[in-house]
């Protein structure tokens, strides 16, 4: 089942109303999640936080998250929501920016090696990727997508 938000200008009720009914429909079926900036109403992460939170231990088999800002990036590295199911990742952040990216994390790294079950990476930005910073499980990719901007 896919579940794809920020299409429209969705408030807080609906989405909860709409997540708590896809999820409760799935069962056990892994679920494919498209998040986009379009809504007006909430930003993406609080529209992500909303999905995981309702979502609790759901297997998404794919993720597709496009924020405006680098920083809504964080729920996926800040170890509040278990994330080890995922096998499809995709992180685009939408608008263009100069410098590295960076989360305000506290290890200072985005550590994407609990993700145990992921295959499929995309990482599309313009800041420039400092590997050092990103640790990803390399050897379980089968298909990897990194696309940042020439600074």
């Amino acid at each position: 089942m896919c579940i794809s938000l920020g299409d429209f200008d969705e408030d807080d009720e609906a989405v909860f109303d709409y997540l708590r009914a896809c999820i409760q429909r799935a069962g056990l079926c892994p679920l494919l999640l498209a998040i986009n900036p379009n809504n007006k109403r909430m930003n993406p992460a609080a529209l992500l936080e909303a999905v995981l939170k309702a979502g609790g231990k759901c297997e998404w088999a794919s993720i597709n998250y496009s924020p405006d800002k680098i920083a809504e990036f964080r729920p996926f590295f800040d170890g509040r929501f278990n994330l080890g199911q995922v096998r499809n990742l995709s992180l685009t952040c939408c608008v263009r920016a100069r410098g590295v990216f960076e989360l305000d994390l506290p290890s200072g790294v985005a550590d994407m090696r609990p993700f145990t079950h992921l295959r499929s990476l995309t990482l599309d930005f313009w800041k420039k990727i400092d590997i050092t910073r990103v640790l990803v499980p390399w050897d379980q990719l089968t298909n990897l997508k990194l696309t940042s901007g020439i600074a």
